[in-house]
């Protein structure tokens, strides 16, 4: 796989399909909703192109798209598929009109596969269609899924496009918004609020959020057509073990109330489907075991309540902190380090020693680093405003060589977090910029070094002309990246 499109790009499962493509070479045209859309978590993965399209508009796409060589295209969008819109039959009618919209698209635009995002809930409406009982009504969303399904493949099969089908067990893990079960259930345990069951005896399924996308890029890839391929950790058990899993996570001496609240669902055997096929055609079997996963979500929820906000960037290891701000008349306070709160967000850091420096408008500095003993830091604005950049320089890093930027001011309250083994320079976009550098590791002044700003090796592009930008006599007699190859930092 070359290039893919991904429709619903930037939300919870969109966001890590679109990190894990990119992270595997495949350039990306994300597809959002419009310019309103939050696309942060997104916009700074290597080789991704974000489009603007709302759903209704999808089956001009290729309108939008110039691209005739995509391999595969992704569809995970959907109005209502949380929420009340779950049980509002226009809304829903729409998503099958808007689904083969996109199937015609796709051929539009001579993409040869088209992958759909399904639900396990499909196989429960038709169990309880089956049955005498009363269907409620968020249950028009099953059924829309269920008919899009239909539709689709039938579409896509007469318009020379294959189809694979991915069904959704329930997908849990760290950027998980809706209000569903395991984010609903943890922010209530770690909130001390009493959480209330069913007995819990019924079979059930999770799939963390890493692994989910690593399954639809396999069948993506490896996928037989007109296949349906479960997405799901291959192992279900009754959702009362799942539960007091997540409880020990949080807390072993919380009372949990299984049993307070009735079951009137439907429960499936996880016989309705070939759970193992997707290890049979392509050969995946998830990584993260539902511990483990429950860990990192613990983790990044804690991050959250503490008013910090980790966003992975998309060299691996760093890191865009939201910092914990207050403001009032008097002005405003600003937390941008706790070492347990970093940790709960994912990164080890020990601080060792503090520096700042002071810059005038237009001034680059970088890109700096020391060969002996790196230093991770935590880069953040005291006063003014910087475009902040960083590169990778770990040989077996999958994003070597990549840079990456951010924002950082003293309005935005931002800090960056710059792992070990990259370069990091920044340009100063206001007179008498601050900076504020947290390090580990013992400064070394010997082995302080760095590459040129203007490396063509690297090709960053600042955003100051160089007709006007600010270097030190320094910076400017420092490395080319083919020189420093000949002594490389020690990792």
């Amino acid at each position: 796989m070359n290039k893919a499109i991904v429709t619903g790009a930037n939300g919870f499962i969109g966001t890590a399909l679109c990190r894990e493509l990119t992270a595997q070479g495949v350039r990306v045209i994300a597809v959002v909703r419009d310019k309103n859309a939050n696309i942060d978590t997104i916009k700074n993965l290597p080789d991704i192109r974000i489009i603007y399209c709302d759903i209704s508009q999808f089956r001009n796409l290729g309108s939008f798209i110039d691209d005739r060589d995509v391999d595969i295209l992704y569809h995970l969008a959907w109005v209502g598929s949380a929420g009340p819109l779950r049980g509002n039959a226009d809304a829903q009618l729409n998503n099958i009109k808007y689904a083969c919209d996109t199937v015609r698209a796709c051929k539009d635009i001579n993409c040869r596969r088209f992958v759909f995002a399904s639900s396990i809930m499909e196989y429960e409406i038709e169990a309880v269609m089956s049955s005498d009982k009363k269907p409620g009504i968020n249950t028009l969303y099953s059924t829309a899924k269920l008919t899009a399904d239909y539709m689709v493949r039938t579409l896509a099969g007469n318009l020379g496009v294959e189809y694979i089908r991915g069904v959704i067990s329930n997908i849990y893990g760290p950027g998980e918004m809706s209000p569903r079960l395991v984010n609903t259930s943890l922010r209530k345990m770690l909130n001390g609020e009493h959480c209330s069951f069913s007995a819990g005896d019924q079979m059930y399924d999770f799939i963390y959020i890493d692994d989910a996308a690593k399954s639809f890029v396999a069948i993506g890839e490896r996928g037989v057509p007109n296949r349906t391929y479960y997405i799901g950790s291959q192992q279900p058990r009754p959702l009362k073990e799942y539960l007091i899993e997540m409880r020990d996570q949080v807390d072993s001496s919380i009372e949990i109330g299984l049993g307070e609240l009735p079951f009137n669902g439907i429960s499936l055997g996880y016989d309705e489907f070939d759970i193992n096929a997707i290890k049979k055609d392509t050969g995946f079997v998830p990584e993260v075991s539902f511990a483990d996963g429950i860990k990192k979500t613990i983790e990044w929820l804690k991050a959250q309540i503490t008013g910090f906000s980790f966003t992975p960037l998309a060299l691996k290891d760093a890191f865009l902190i939201q910092n914990f701000y207050v403001g009032d008349n008097r002005g405003g306070f600003t937390k941008c380090f706790e070492k347990s709160i970093y940790q709960a967000g994912g990164i080890e850091f020990q601080l060792n020693e503090t520096f700042s420096s002071v810059s005038a408008k237009n001034v680059i500095r970088g890109l700096h680093f020391q060969l002996h003993n790196p230093q991770a830091k935590l880069v953040s604005v005291v006063k003014g405003r910087v475009w902040d950049v960083i590169v990778d320089l770990r040989p077996n890093s999958p994003t070597y060589k990549h840079w990456d930027c951010a924002e950082l001011s003293d309005e935005n309250h931002r800090s960056l977090f710059v792992p070990r083994g990259f370069a990091h320079g920044f340009a100063s976009l206001e007179d008498g910029t601050v900076m504020l550098y947290q390090c580990d590791g013992q400064y070394d002044k010997a082995t302080d070094t760095g590459i040129r700003f203007d490396d063509p090796d690297i090709g960053i592009n600042w955003p100051i002309d160089e007709a006007g930008a600010i270097h030190s006599g320094r910076d400017l007699k420092l490395q080319s990246f083919q020189e420093y190859l000949k002594n490389p930092m020690e990792l």
